[in-house]
């Protein structure tokens, strides 16, 4: 999630093997790597990701979307996700302004409409 929403391609490449091992669906990924709101999400990937998508563009979350977290992950797990995904925002950045590129040959995600690259 956070790899897509930074456009971090090296981390994403990194990732994207373990989603799938951890029973991720093709599709949600998919869903993910263009922008979209992915479909069929179970509800743990749903809580996170309405979780993160609220924190991230609202810097802020509501008191529903907490609490459905909240139950679905428990307190320590959402604590740990919020964490995370700090790590990951911090990781993304490094990668991103230290030009860390993709593979010869390796599939870059698309660019995203709202967020051109400066390069």
């Amino acid at each position: 999630f956070t790899a897509r929403r930074w456009s971090a391609q090296y981390q994403w490449r990194g990732h994207y093997p373990m989603a799938m091992k951890a029973g991720v669906s093709p599709a949600v990924a998919a869903d993910l790597a263009t922008g979209k709101h992915p479909v069929g999400m179970q509800p743990d990937e749903a809580a996170v990701y309405d979780f993160l998508t609220q924190l991230y563009d609202r810097r802020a979350v509501d008191d529903a979307t907490f609490a459905r977290a909240k139950s679905v992950l428990g307190e320590r797990q959402l604590v740990a996700l919020m964490g995370l995904a700090g790590l990951y925002d911090m990781v993304s950045m490094m990668l991103d302004v230290g030009k860390v590129r993709l593979p010869a040959g390796a599939q870059p995600l698309p660019p995203l409409a709202d967020k051109a690259p400066l390069r």
